[in-house]
């Protein structure tokens, strides 16, 4: 128990919050708590009477703690739950002599929930999810009701069906491990099947809807001098995008930094931020967003995006045979989707991220073949798309656009070209060169030189399927760098 305590936070500052939360080595010294209360008790142990007065502090304890703990990040991803098992392990020893808090908790329908507590906890998790999917606000009196009948239901359905009938089955040792066998098979092969049929890009609808921009009625109030703005704009248009390279570029966004930003900047009024691109722009957009939940006044944050989404939006996608429909998807996003959403939501940032498609064999036409980024064709075309598009984006009235440098794949890819780092490499040097070639109101924010610098780059916590951010990374990104470079950059910092 003491090794398993002293194991968590050691995990957690190895290997990070995600391991720290969810493996079985971090988290086995809770159970092992209880296995230890219950070998003493069940030794004869004699609680002395004294004990009755730790109940009441303990259960205040532990209330405190499922109130103020955050659920995403803090104490309960560092390795601290050891602490609250402890205090768990005091509550029930202190319970085995009479107290007034023994008998509040010996109430038939308490003595009944903790019946099916283990139940309940399984099931809630899947009930919570399957609701937020289909757009039930659980923080609401009605959407928390409802979510709870939902889970006692079937926790008690569980518990008469299946949990009542094992404890008290009377099979031999044989049939046992015989059904058990058959069990983790049919496990097995669901963790095969299942994930092909279950997209691997989920949305935080609950989180996206309550970050979005706000519709303006009206006009909106500066965010900069109306000087400083028409020159900017003046400068832009007048600006074409470069069929070959301008030499040797450098990111315009500030050098990166591990440190926490508090953003010093205020702005007049929260920054409208529309990020657009593919899933790894959704969990980026998603970080923004939840950020923005705790900084009203500095942001407001709307996202767009398709799966595999891309911004050359011409020459087929040979590399992958499963992205037949992308370049629909990206067509309908980009040309019909996007200036719409601009002239509704009049961002002032618009924000583009786009990380495997646009490292992908292209195929322009059958007597070229597929072409990949080492072709000087490939990234010249690449350079004259994306610098077309922050063309149309500024004609559109945008006032800054925003390219990020993604952080390039740590994954093992099936297709060995996707598996060469130079690919992200010549993909990141167009980003750089397209916005050199706009002297104002276009940006690049150097994730990849970020998340490199801060340590993060390869850590399989912040991006467990080597590419995409978990939505507690992504909110990090954004507390740390991203959201205050934004703001900074909408106000012509």
């Amino acid at each position: 128990t003491v090794l398993g305590a002293l194991a968590a936070p050691m995990i957690a500052w190895r290997w990070g919050a995600d391991a720290a939360y969810w493996s079985t080595p971090a988290r086995i010294a809770e159970i092992l708590v209880g296995a230890l209360l219950a070998t003493v008790m069940a030794r004869g142990h004699r609680v002395p009477a004294w004990a009755r007065f730790a109940t009441a502090p303990a259960v205040a304890v532990i209330a405190a703690l499922a109130v103020v703990l955050p659920s995403g990040h803090g104490f309960a991803y560092s390795g601290g739950l050891p602490l609250v098992a402890v205090v768990s392990g005091v509550l029930l020893w202190s319970l085995q002599v009479p107290s007034r808090v023994e008998r509040m908790l010996s109430w038939r329908p308490v003595v009944g929930l903790g019946r099916i507590s283990y139940g309940v906890y399984l099931i809630h998790w899947p009930v919570d999810v399957l609701l937020r999917e289909r757009g039930w606000r659980l923080d609401t009196l009605g959407g928390f009701t409802v979510a709870t009948a939902l889970t006692l239901v079937l926790a008690l359905v569980s518990y008469r069906l299946i949990e009542r009938p094992i404890h008290g089955a009377a099979w031999s040792p044989t049939v046992t491990f015989r059904r058990a066998g058959l069990a983790t098979a049919g496990v097995a092969l669901l963790a095969v099947v299942v994930p092909a049929a279950v997209p691997a890009v989920v949305a935080n609808e609950v989180v996206l809807d309550a970050a979005e921009i706000e519709r303006a009625e009206g006009s909106l109030a500066p965010l900069v001098t109306p000087t400083a703005a028409s020159t900017a704009a003046s400068t832009a248009t007048s600006t074409v995008p470069p069929t070959s390279p301008p030499g040797p570029a450098t990111t315009a966004a500030p050098a990166p930094t591990t440190t926490t930003s508090s953003a010093p900047l205020q702005p007049p009024r929260p920054v409208r931020m529309l990020v657009v691109g593919d899933s790894t722009a959704l969990y980026v957009g998603q970080g923004l967003a939840a950020w923005s939940l705790d900084q009203p006044d500095l942001a407001q944050v709307s996202v767009r995006w398709c799966q595999g989404c891309t911004f050359m939006l011409e020459p087929a996608i040979t590399t992958f045979s499963d992205l037949s429909g992308v370049l629909d998807a990206s067509r309908a996003l980009v040309d019909d989707e996007l200036f719409g959403t601009i002239d509704e939501l009049r961002p002032d940032l618009v924000v583009l991220m786009s990380t495997v498609s646009e490292a992908a064999n292209r195929e322009w036409s059958a007597d070229e073949g597929p072409l990949g980024p080492r072709d000087e064709r490939y990234r010249t075309r690449m350079r004259n798309a994306y610098g077309e598009l922050t063309l149309r984006l500024l004609g559109a009235g945008v006032p800054e656009v925003v390219w990020v440098v993604p952080p390039a794949p740590t994954t093992e890819w099936r297709e060995e070209e996707m598996n060469d780092p130079e690919r992200y490499r010549l993909h990141h040097d167009v980003i750089r060169e397209v916005v050199a070639a706009f002297d104002m109101q276009v940006e690049a924010a150097d994730l990849d030189g970020w998340l490199d610098e801060a340590g993060h780059a390869a850590t399989p916590s912040w991006r467990p399927d080597g590419v995409h951010f978990t939505e507690w990374s992504a909110r990090q990104v954004a507390e740390r760098w991203l959201g205050p470079l934004l703001v900074g950059v909408a106000l012509g910092e």
